[in-house]
């Protein structure tokens, strides 16, 4: 086999690579001039709302007090759970600077619901229902102050003394002072052997609870399952009622008067003056006024 001359390539062979190579090369840089004149986007620090007023001040500006520079706007944080639906929700806070109409937009969660403009004095705490229907449940939820961006509004502008206030509604507040009582008569009656004090006591909580969810509607789950250990606990009181009552016939039919005397007392104390109307209540009495007197 006989030597050749190498191959030799064309200008025409070689102009489309050529001008691949120069795309790509050109293509990087573009991508790379972009990333320096059009920086991703920033985004603002996040900060916690609870229902403890913030020491911090918030904003933009020296000369307002702030103490936490947030050029790109203020993000907070707060919790809504599930058992806050019969909440109200409110963000309190102390604006300043706020020299123009609308400087400021308010968004929870993403959705736009609130500016803030200029007023007379800018020094009062203001305080912003949150839109229920834009909380989400069981969730992280974000409030945003941020610019809105109008021509001319001022650069400067501060959030100061800012927290969550949770107010509950009327039905809210009667379910949880219904609950707080019927806890109380769980706390009473939880000892393994209350004594007739201790289950008078829960007994009482016990109606105070049925009592305050009487005026609440729609009646919650609590209102069945209060009324339904009310009629277990009337029947343990009746029949505590019966006990004493046989005890102290047997007793009074041998002759032991003091024992007699002894168990109806102790049946009482189920059913106490309060309890004046309660039938059982003048059983006992009469049964103790049949037994003779004791002698001096």
């Amino acid at each position: 086999m006989g030597w050749r001359e190498p191959k030799t390539w064309t200008w025409r062979q070689t102009a489309p690579l050529s001008v691949l190579v120069v795309a790509l090369i050109a293509g990087v840089l573009a991508a790379a001039l972009q990333l320096v004149i059009e920086p991703p986007e920033i985004e603002p620090e996040s900060h916690r709302l609870t229902e403890t007023e913030n020491t911090e001040v918030f904003g933009v500006g020296k000369e307002l007090g702030v103490t936490r520079e947030t050029p790109s706007g203020l993000r907070f944080v707060f919790d809504y759970r599930a058992t806050d639906e019969e909440t109200i929700h409110y963000v309190r806070f102390e604006p300043r600077g706020i020299a123009t109409k609308e400087q400021l937009k308010l968004s929870l969660n993403g959705f736009k619901f609130a500016y803030l403009s200029r007023r007379s004095d800018d020094s009062k705490l203001q305080r912003l229902r949150l839109p229920k229907q834009h909380l989400k449940a069981g969730a992280t939820n974000e409030l945003v102050f941020e610019r809105a961006g109008e021509l001319g509004a001022p650069e400067t502008w501060a959030i100061a003394k800012a927290r969550l206030v949770v107010r509950r509604s009327e039905r809210a507040l009667g379910i949880y002072e219904a609950q707080r009582s019927y806890d109380r008569f769980v706390a009473l009656t939880e000892q393994s052997e209350p004594d007739a004090e201790h289950l008078v006591e829960a007994r009482q909580h016990l109606e105070t609870a049925i009592l305050i969810l009487m005026s609440v509607d729609p009646k919650p789950d609590l209102y069945d399952l209060a009324s339904a250990t009310l009629k277990d606990l009337a029947e343990r009181f009746d029949r505590q009622c019966q006990l004493s009552l046989e005890a102290s016939r047997q007793a009074a039919a041998q002759r032991e008067f003091a024992k007699a005397s002894m168990a109806l007392e102790q049946g009482l104390k189920y059913f106490p003056e309060e309890d004046s109307a309660h039938p059982c209540r003048q059983k006992l009495l009469d049964e103790l006024a049949k037994l003779p007197k004791p002698s001096p």
